[in-house]
Formats: structure tokens, sequence, C-alpha cells
């Protein structure tokens, strides 16, 4: 059956080899990844599902506005970067399904699936089961069971009753609480909560809850007091340290051991720009780049 679509994968269209492509090529990531795209869609029509051969350069340079050198040196890159194999996508076979479902063989499939997958345990609960279906029942087995539907409600409603009974001398047997005790007691229990009212640190609390959760700031208070204070009072906005922090959380997705402390420590690195001239920094390669091993910071 032909396939009308390809698969894509979240974070894609940043991927790291663009940035890659695009400094050999002398191009912008832009470029590199609307080639790549364009490359996906042609091997996914392609005969040979996968296969960029007889790929046109030149139809797709006019359809963008760029040079036809432009792209023939992007897809030039593509192949040494690894991102293309002997005219193929070099993992095509690895992301890409091999075949669309049959929407009208499923009941085959699940029939060839139970039959491959039955047991003595399985196959003995299904004769019961067909055995038992097949056994019609008389009107005087019918009359026989109402009889002793009837039996067992009234056997249930005494034992309500009893039940009943019994929780009413339970309820009267209940000791008093002073409650004036409790009441005090939960007054005397410190309570956490987070303020309600913004102050400086809230736009740190809401970049560390984008990463770790809801709620997961209000025990950092007083460390990011005692280590952002500093900044803070060096002169930096508590918009500026916020944005460096969420650079922190998302360069370090991988990392358990991160901290306050740790971030202030290294706040010039993670307060720089992401983009300069066009062109990704060394800080927004760090934070947009795909979770792995490699980039805990």
């Amino acid at each position: 059956m032909s396939m009308a679509w390809f698969r894509s994968y979240h974070g894609a269209p940043f991927d790291a080899k663009h940035v890659t492509v695009a400094k050999r090529s002398d191009t912008q990531p832009g470029v590199s990844c609307a080639v790549w795209w364009a490359l996906l869609d042609y091997a996914s029509q392609h005969e040979d599902r996968g296969s960029v051969a007889g790929f046109d350069c030149e139809i797709a340079a006019d359809f963008f506005g760029w040079g036809v050198e432009t792209v023939a040196r992007v897809v030039q890159v593509m192949g040494e970067v690894g991102l293309i194999s002997d005219h193929r996508i070099a993992n095509w076979d690895k992301r890409q399904v091999q075949r669309e479902r049959p929407e009208d063989h499923s009941s085959e499939r699940v029939r060839r699936y139970r039959e491959k997958h039955v047991t003595p345990r399985n196959a003995m609960k299904r004769h019961e089961t067909l055995v038992k279906r097949s056994v019609t029942q008389t009107p005087k087995n019918r009359s026989s069971d109402v009889a002793e539907t009837v039996a067992t409600a009234a056997a249930q409603a005494t034992a309500t009753q009893d039940d009943s009974a019994c929780n009413a001398t339970k309820r009267h047997e209940t000791p008093r609480v002073d409650k004036r005790r409790v009441d005090k007691e939960l007054l005397q229990k410190p309570v956490r909560e987070r303020p309600e009212r913004e102050t400086w640190l809230s736009p740190c609390a809401r970049a560390w809850e984008r990463r770790f959760g809801v709620g997961a700031f209000e025990s950092k208070y007083g460390e990011a007091a005692k280590f952002l204070g500093p900044i803070h009072a060096g002169g930096a906005t508590p918009s500026a340290i916020g944005l460096a922090l969420g650079n922190y959380c998302d360069a370090n997705k991988l990392n358990r051991f991160m901290s306050i402390k740790q971030f202030a420590q290294h706040y010039q690195r993670w307060s720089g720009p992401l983009w300069e001239d066009g062109w990704l920094t060394e800080l927004g390669m760090l934070v947009t780049a795909p979770p792995s091993s490699s980039n805990v910071a």
C-alpha cells in the first residue's frame, strides 16, 4: 500500500546538526532545515522509500528562492556529516514505519495473535465458557434461580441490619475529642506556603517550576535569597535572573544534581544571549540541544 506520509520527531527542526551543516555550507540553519524536509518528502514518495537518488536541487532552489549551488552544497554536506548515506536517508529504516496498517484486516490480525499465544489454561477457560453458553435453561430452572435470588437478598438484608446496629453501638461508644486541643496543635504546626504577592524571586520560581513542576521552588526561597541576592544587588534585574535560570534548567535536562548555588556560581555563563547575528551562540546550542548526557553542565 502506498504511504502518503512520513514520520517526524519532536525537536527535529532544531537539531544541532542543522547548525553544523549551515556552517560547513556557508548558509543559515533554516536553509539546512528546509532542504532536509524536502529530502524527507522526496524519499517518502520514492519507489524505494528512503532513497534520495534523483533529487532535483534546481526544483527545490526555484521553490525556496535560493541558488541551485546553495541547495546542492547543503545536500553534499549532509552526506559528509552522515545524514545521507549511499543516496539514502541514513536512518530511514530505523525511524520510519515500513507499512500502513490495513483498516479492514484488524480482526484477522487479532485472530492470528490469539491462536499464536493460546495456552492450555486459556483454552480450558474458553471451553468452559462455550459449554455454559450452550446450556439452555428450562422454566423450572428459572424458577429455582428466582427462589435462590430471593433467599440471597433476604440474607443480605438481615446482614445489613446487623451491621447497622453494630455501627450505631460503635458510634455511641466513640470517645469525645477535645476540639480546642486539636485546633491548638494545628495552629502551632508551621506551614510553608509560596508567597501570594509578586517578589523579585517570582521569575526564578516560574523558571524552576517549569523544569521540576509546580511547587518545586517552595523549599528554595531561602537558598535563592542567599545566593541570588548579591547578583540582584549588583544590578541584575529579576527578569534577567529568571531568564538565566531558565537557560540553566533547559541546558541541564538530564542533570539530577542541579542547585541554585551552582547556578549562582556560574551566573555569567547562563546570562548570555542565545543568538548573535542570526547564529546560535555556544549557550544557545546548549539550551536548544536535545536531552543527552553530553550536554549536562
